[in-house]
């Protein structure tokens, strides 16, 4: 029976997926866990296309409706939810497609700016073409999404406040497409459901945050957190009846859940708030710009000064405890610009050792040290003649990744390398060592990882993430 269902469900995605303007299509949601439509709300559809316009809009909606004959024989009517935001329909014998589609641009804004819904919808594993993960990845969860991300708790508790829910809907005006939001005003059944879809997807935000893991999250779990924010066992029983009600998809309420939600809500901030008070903040930064030409190999040996005493107002306004660098001059200078007392040198966070090819251009060491080139295409790891390879670079960060965990300071300034920047992210973001060289890092760009629960997790502005891992995932496109 359970392979019939599937069958169905890769009918639909290849009925998306042969239009030639299609790079990926991927059902989500509880219907590609289950296959059921009885327990699923809607089926939840998204394509990324080559070019988004009027026509293949309108194309996609009408292969949608489509499916009503095609697929299920005229036994459910077909409604078609084109809209972005959590409005839910429910009618009987219908199947709801919540129709999401984007170009890949757009797709990689929705990523940076709705980092939660983009992370569950890559633990999908029914698509076509490539996968979302693939596209623009989420990688995981951090602290800040939590209050800088779209559907944050402040705009749920926005729009509870106001009885509505906020979506939003394409606007085609002859070449130019825009997003314009729009609201959804609640009756009380789609006010139940919508309070208990805001407290169970900040609980099970927060989970994969704190596991560091993308996995569905079981109600138990869930309910135990829960717990833990509000410390209220009545609360808790009413959270498990809303959960009933909205399966059911009955007309039972609880007593006064705007009161019920805007307590959680208050709690939940709460709960933010302590963990951010109880991180520490670690903030990496690269040195400032000297005056060496960029295409050069500049390591240990060479030890030029920097450019220019300019720094940002960002790095000005932060209060550090403490300050690490590297004993190179370029890195010690930029050092003294921002931390006015004493600063820590530690050689376990310097360049790496060209070696031999400090201060060639890669032209130069392609002539000079070609077996380098030939093991660099060969996603090998070669050590530089004399110097370093970057597996060494990699155990140094181990190390000082051990060592500043042990740290007491609550805000740590780091003034290091290119590289040994290139490793951290690399490292954890999870990307393969031989894609680390195409890590993006500018000159005296700040990176802020926090330590959480003993673990150090980045905690950068996802624009600024898209723009470091840029090239390693544009070639998707």
């Amino acid at each position: 029976m359970k392979n019939k269902k599937k069958k169905i469900a890769y009918k639909i995605l290849r009925d998306f997926y042969k239009d030639n303007n299609t790079i990926s299509v991927t059902l989500t949601g509880s219907y590609s866990e289950n296959y059921n439509l009885k327990k699923s709300g809607d089926i939840d559809v998204i394509i990324i296309c080559k070019k988004l316009n009027k026509k293949f809009f309108k194309q996609c909606i009408e292969k949608t409706k489509s499916f009503q004959h095609k697929i299920f024989k005229n036994h459910y009517k077909i409604i078609v939810n084109s809209t972005f935001g959590p409005i839910k329909f429910y009618k009987e014998k219908s199947i709801i497609f919540h129709l999401m589609i984007y170009d890949l641009k757009s797709h990689i804004e929705h990523t940076i700016k709705s980092p939660f819904t983009c992370y569950d919808w890559e633990r999908s594993k029914l698509y076509l073409g490539k996968s979302l993960k693939e596209l623009s990845p989420v990688n995981h969860l951090q602290l800040r999404d939590f209050y800088e991300a779209r559907r944050n708790n402040k705009e749920y508790l926005n729009d509870i406040l106001k009885g509505r829910i906020s979506f939003r809907q394409y606007q085609f005006d002859k070449k130019k497409i825009s997003l314009r939001k729009k609201y959804f005003i609640l009756d009380n059944i789609n006010k139940r459901d919508f309070i208990f879809h805001t407290i169970n997807f900040l609980l099970i935000n927060f989970i994969k945050f704190e596991k560091n893991k993308n996995f569905k999250v079981p109600d138990n779990e869930i309910d135990k957190k829960f717990y833990k924010i509000v410390k209220n066992k009545k609360d808790l029983k009413i959270f498990k009846k809303l959960r009933k009600f909205k399966k059911e998809k009955n007309n039972l309420n609880i007593e006064k859940p705007m009161q019920f939600a805007l307590n959680f809500l208050k709690n939940y901030n709460d709960f933010i708030k302590s963990n951010i008070n109880r991180s520490n903040q670690l903030f990496f930064i690269r040195h400032k710009k000297t005056s060496y030409k960029k295409n050069l190999f500049l390591g240990q040996k060479l030890d030029p000064h920097i450019l220019n005493d300019k720094i940002n107002n960002n790095l000005r306004n932060i209060n550090f405890d403490h300050c690490y660098s590297s004993p190179s001059n370029r890195c010690l200078e930029t050092a003294n610009l921002i931390f006015n007392k004493k600063i820590q040198i530690s050689n376990l966070i310097r360049e790496i050792n060209y070696g031999l090819a400090e201060g060639l251009t890669y032209n130069e060491i392609k002539k000079k040290f070609p077996f380098l080139i030939k093991d660099w295409d060969q996603n090998k790891d070669p050590r530089f003649p004399e110097g370093e390879s970057t597996s060494d670079i990699f155990n140094r960060l181990k190390k000082f990744l051990i060592m500043i965990k042990k740290n007491k300071n609550k805000k740590i300034l780091i003034v290091t390398h290119n590289v040994f920047l290139r490793c951290l992210i690399g490292y954890k973001f999870n990307l393969p060592y031989y894609q680390w060289y195409k890590i993006e890092i500018n000159y005296s760009d700040l990176l802020e990882f926090i330590i959480f629960k003993n673990t150090i997790r980045s905690n950068i502005k996802r624009d600024k993430i898209y723009k470091i891992l840029n090239k390693i995932y544009i070639n998707y496109a």
